[in-house]
């Protein structure tokens, strides 16, 4: 094992206080007031971790609500759908979702397996596997699986947004030997906070104790010895992939410790795509605010929150107004 790895593994033990990998659900189980809730729905059994919570809005005046799905962050090494990053500090999964299903979205939180132990792309594969099962059972859940909310955090964030360029580009889809069970225009929008959306920048914050730690985790998800020029690493940069059929997205991310001008990339990107794109960040002089701060309970991230769920409900109008 490489030491790269022990130290991987070492974090993992001082902040995962359950196995990193499981063909068993944790029982990590968090409620929120007034919200229905399945928590450890099975969604295959290829992988282990292979489980998400389901919170079904308490407000859809439709017979099925419009999905939110979501993958936690944490470096592919670390994390969980109902606790999020135990690295980025102040975390607050559950209240992070509570605008969503406020505004008639249900929540799909997504765990994946988790590096060193499994490479990439088996997250990527995994969320399709995730797709597949909500695809068969969305009248129970009742999930509009015409109407998907792509999202995530970080890493989750760059797992989402590959998946959605899977799902918008055969070309892409057919390189990786992905069969999406949804048609492109299922995905109407992507969120992306504290986006890892050019994978190669991995280890680029500027900050070098956080760098280091961040390239051990980009060599134990992509099983390379540099981030630099790999197959892998550069197949897996959202950015590099969008395409024109790419849908609306809302991006936002800190000003400190972070990928910020992987988030200006992406936002530069997408207008020269023509892709409606929002992107929210805030200067130092207002806030300091670090990776993942969107999940915590700042005044900013509050905003970040907020002016999310316009962005998606104003698509929504749009779709619903086309559709009528």
């Amino acid at each position: 094992m490489s030491k790269k790895h022990e130290q991987i593994r070492t974090i993992q033990a001082s902040m995962m206080p359950y196995p990193v990998n499981s063909f068993s659900p944790r029982g990590i189980t968090k409620k929120l007031p007034g919200v229905r809730m399945i928590s450890d729905i099975c969604y295959a059994d290829e992988y282990p971790n292979s489980f998400f919570d389901y919170y079904e809005t308490p407000v859809s005046s439709h017979e099925s609500a419009p999905l939110f799905l979501y993958c936690h962050g944490g470096g592919f090494t670390w994390g969980d759908k109902a606790e999020g990053d135990p690295n980025a500090g102040e975390n607050r999964t559950l209240a992070y979702f509570s605008p969503f299903l406020e505004a008639g979205f249900s929540v799909v939180s997504v765990n994946y397996a988790l590096a060193p132990d499994y490479s990439y792309p088996v997250p990527v594969r995994q969320l399709e596997q995730c797709l597949r099962y909500l695809k068969h059972h969305a009248a129970e859940l009742r999930i509009d699986m015409d109407r998907i909310v792509f999202a995530g955090s970080s890493a989750g964030a760059q797992i989402t947004g590959q998946y959605v360029n899977v799902l918008t580009d055969p070309a892409y889809a057919s390189e990786m030997g992905f069969e999406p069970p949804i048609p492109a225009d299922s995905a109407i929008a992507y969120v992306s906070t504290s986006g890892l959306l050019d994978c190669e920048r991995f280890d680029k914050t500027g900050v070098p104790p956080f760098d280091q730690v961040l390239l051990a985790c980009g060599l134990a998800y992509f099983g390379t010895e540099t981030l630099k020029g790999e197959a892998a690493v550069l197949q897996a940069g959202v950015i590099d992939h969008l395409t024109d059929r790419f849908p609306p997205m809302f991006l936002s991310d800190g000003n400190t410790m972070t990928f910020t001008d992987q988030a200006i990339d992406m936002k530069a990107k997408a207008d020269a795509l023509g892709i409606p794109a929002e992107l929210l960040l805030f200067p130092k002089e207002e806030a300091e605010l670090r990776h993942g701060f969107e999940l915590t309970q700042a005044l900013q991230a509050l905003k970040v929150q907020k002016t999310s769920v316009a962005f998606l409900n104003k698509l929504l109008a749009r779709k619903e107004t086309a559709e009528s």
